[in-house]
């Protein structure tokens, strides 16, 4: 029963990386080549951040934990405590970026009349 569980595990866990860096790649590819996005320059900063944390999210969070059910931890004392690093700061970034998304969001519906002249000084 074990080994079914540990093969799920692994399969969830290369799917959630595969489609982790494969959708937050094609937002990058949208946001960067085809400029025709109609969001302010604020907004697509932010979701051009968030894609990066992603990515960066999937390598140092995600791909340990595959590699850590499958084999057993392999790099040592010292790159778990890196790796540890690793996930919390990706993490805490990803959801500063959420709040500053969502407060300039509500910004624009609360004053729409005034963030353009906000934003630019």
């Amino acid at each position: 029963m074990t080994e079914l569980y540990d093969d799920i595990s692994i399969a969830w866990a290369i799917t959630s990386l595969t489609m982790d860096i494969l959708g937050s790649s094609l937002i990058l590819y949208g946001v960067i080549y085809h400029k025709a996005i109609s969001l302010d320059t604020v907004s697509v900063w932010i979701i051009q951040q968030l894609s990066v944390i992603d990515i960066i999210n999937g390598i140092f969070v995600i791909l340990p934990i595959t590699i850590g059910l499958y084999r057993g931890w392999i790099f040592g004392e010292v790159m778990c405590r890196v790796i540890s690093v690793f996930k919390i700061v990706p993490t805490l970034a990803n959801v500063v970026l959420i709040v500053c998304l969502s407060v300039n969001k509500l910004y624009r519906c609360v004053c729409p009349f005034r963030m353009p002249r906000t934003i630019t000084k």
